[in-house]
């Protein structure tokens, strides 16, 4: 019931909503739950056929034809990858009773980080009949050299827009005309996922504070709610300047999809905690 509590809400989200008009963007965004639980399952028995069909998604993703959500799907995949790498690797270590900080630490990270890469190698190599034209085509366009970063958050996600998570319509209505936020898109800046969904978000803050997961989902809500505020936070900046192949792409406003994303998955936690306690379940 959590879980399907959790799809129903990110399905119907705002982002994929407004963002209809841009059906290859949502061709490619819906398979991410799909690639974090392909990583949830290879930790859970550390079988590689869960990494190869992990990369085969990666590969639909890239012909479903958006490579900007691609892209930002590879970024949000391989933060997902190090926290269960991380998470693993600190089980074993209570397990065998040693420290975590030592220099065994040094040697388990190489091994997962080429077990990452094949994800991206083998989605890659799936994908190469479209990726090299289009590489192609691209070294003949206008952003052959990437763009600068006034173009790249020319349509801003501002700080302003975030009572839109709670009054959706705070800035009028995009369907009737009444949409008023100047300089703003509304297709670009809807993050709305639901009210229930962000009260159960919070109960889940609240219960289950020190849950790894929950951690997780907090802390990637919150870098995604910088990132998609482009100008308005330094972090961006940062992301633009140092990470490869970011200054190819425009509207960062298009991370909403991930804190979206962030607070379903935490709502699915909420609500876990509500039934069983309906239930009267001892929670774990």
């Amino acid at each position: 019931t959590s879980s399907l509590l959790a799809a129903i809400a990110f399905s119907f989200s705002g982002f994929f909503v407004m963002q209809i008009r841009h059906i290859n963007m949502i061709n490619t965004a819906i398979w991410i739950p799909l690639l974090f639980l392909l990583i949830e399952l290879y930790f859970k028995g550390k079988n590689m056929v869960y990494i190869v069909f992990a990369g085969i998604v990666f590969g639909i993703q890239v012909l479903a034809g958006h490579f900007q959500i691609a892209y930002y799907s590879v970024i949000g995949t391989s933060l997902y990858f190090l926290f269960k790498s991380g998470q693993d690797y600190f089980q074993e270590s209570r397990l065998k009773r040693k420290t975590p900080f030592s220099l065994d630490g040094l040697k388990f990270l190489p091994m997962r980080i080429w077990i990452l890469l094949l994800i991206f190698v083998i989605g890659g190599g799936l994908s190469a009949l479209q990726i090299l034209p289009t590489y192609e085509f691209t070294q003949q366009g206008t952003r052959a050299q990437g763009m600068n970063f006034e173009e790249a958050v020319g349509w801003p996600y501002p700080p302003s827009h975030l009572i839109t998570f709670i009054f959706p319509y705070f800035y009028g209505d995009y369907a009737d005309a009444t949409y008023h936020a100047e300089g703003t898109l509304a297709w670009e800046n809807c993050g709305y996922v639901g009210i229930m969904t962000l009260i159960l978000a919070i109960v889940s803050l609240v219960l289950f504070k020190s849950n790894g997961y929950v951690r997780f989902y907090s802390l990637f809500c919150v870098l995604s709610l910088c990132l998609a505020m482009g100008k308005y936070t330094p972090l961006f900046k940062l992301f633009w300047t140092y990470v490869p192949g970011a200054d190819y792409f425009r509207f960062p406003n298009r991370f909403l999809l991930f804190a979206a994303l962030s607070l379903c998955v935490l709502a699915g936690f909420g609500m876990n905690y509500l039934l069983n306690k309906i239930k009267g379940k001892k929670l774990a």
